[in-house]
């Protein structure tokens, strides 16, 4: 990875990161100066017993998340939430950027500042952002003065093997739960069929039978399952395809007797983690991307 004529440690990673987490994650590195930048993409995964990391070096224009401005007369300087903003990144209009963690053990979000005219910079603790939200449309407000203001929409969408954070300005007044299959439509470049999207919070199934018990049948829970967080969404196009589905937190009580040697069949194993408001992390988290035209099924991310 080190170039040649280049000391070993004239590049340094920004964060380090934990083999027992499993899952793929965007690191950056960067020179002495901070001049120069490398992209990696570190993947874990337990197979058995052994835990196998793996760390690819991307191109710029190969990068696994990547931030694209579509604004015509505004800047953007985005930098990581808990990350000094002297470390941030400036994007010009009509201009796409790679992009990757500065700390991947922290809260994976960023920070947009926008700049457009005499506004220069303008912070909001609301405009922030990440990858993780597909297809859906957040809304941005930039007030110019007491009676004036500028909207900039942003979304996620899939290019490749590229996540895009995208930000632009919206063509005419919308609701900001608008799909942005509307806006997509009316460009000409997409027409969808499909979009299906189901969000929820908390879900417990509890499974009862009737059980023997002092020669009489009682009705017993045997079995209760709880689950937090699901997400699923499903969008089918003519050109996309996408299957997502998401479990924040999982478990599976088995209530069968009070003396049951394994009274918790599958939970995870570090649930603060997971239960946590300062991490994106999911229990399950299975992202399936397909070109019509193309047979083969790219799968981005499976926990």
């Amino acid at each position: 990875m080190l170039e040649e004529g280049k000391p070993d440690d004239y590049y340094s990673l920004t964060s380090g990161f934990s083999i027992n987490d499993t899952g793929v994650y965007n690191l950056l590195v960067r020179s002495q100066d901070s001049q120069e930048l490398k992209y990696l993409k570190v993947s874990i995964n337990l197979e058995s017993c052994i835990i196998y990391v793996v760390i690819e070096e991307q191109k710029p224009e190969e990068t696994s998340l990547k931030i694209r401005n579509d604004c015509e007369d505004i800047d953007l300087y985005v930098y990581q939430n808990g990350v000094p903003n002297t470390k941030g990144f400036v994007i010009k209009a009509k201009e796409t950027i790679p992009f990757a963690w500065d700390l991947v053990n922290r809260k994976t979000e960023i920070y947009v500042d926008f700049s457009t005219g005499d506004i220069k910079n303008y912070h909001s603790s609301d405009n922030k952002f990440n990858w993780e939200s597909l297809q859906d449309i957040i809304e941005s407000v930039i007030p110019v003065n007491k009676n004036d203001s500028i909207k900039v929409h942003s979304s996620v969408l899939i290019e490749g093997n590229s996540r895009i954070l995208r930000f632009y300005k919206p063509k005419s007044k919308s609701n900001k739960k608008e799909s942005l299959f509307t806006e997509t439509q009316r460009t000409g470049k997409e027409i969808f069929n499909l979009n299906v999207g189901l969000e929820i919070n908390n879900l417990g199934i509890s499974l009862i039978s009737q059980i023997k018990k002092h020669n009489q049948l009682k009705r017993t829970e045997i079995l209760y399952i709880y689950f937090k967080g699901i997400k699923f969404k499903m969008l089918d196009s003519n050109q996309n395809r996408i299957f997502q589905a998401r479990i924040k937190y999982m478990n599976i009580d088995n209530n069968t007797s009070n003396e049951s040697a394994f009274p918790v069949i599958l939970t995870p194993s570090k649930p603060k983690a997971l239960l946590s408001t300062e991490t994106n992390a999911y229990f399950l988290d299975v992202l399936v991307h397909q070109k019509p035209f193309v047979k083969d099924v790219i799968l981005f991310r499976f926990k």
